[in-house]
């Protein structure tokens, strides 16, 4: 039964390996983890299939995202490379 929380079922937490490989590097890391999941929590499992090539009806890819769906999310990254102070910062608006 769908619980509209974001559940990680891979096993094992990617986001988290992702942070300790760029702290090793020094990297900086656009980590779209919390971002992504408030949003999608916000929108519950009907709505953020807006975002999706699927659709709650027809659940053909909950993976990849749909034109709205991607300018959704480029925002996110948007409003992350902004508050790294990333170089790239400068040419967003």
């Amino acid at each position: 039964m769908p619980t509209g929380r974001v559940v990680n079922n891979l096993g094992v937490d990617l986001p988290a390996v992702m942070r300790d490989v760029a702290a090793q590097l020094g990297t900086p890391l656009l980590d779209l983890t919390a971002d992504s999941q408030a949003l999608m929590e916000q929108l519950g499992p009907t709505d953020s299939w807006r975002l999706y090539i699927g659709t709650e009806a027809v659940p053909t890819d909950a993976t990849h995202f749909n034109p709205y769906g991607s300018a959704v999310i480029a925002g996110l990254v948007a409003h992350e490379i902004a508050a790294a102070h990333l170089p790239a910062g400068g040419f967003l608006r």
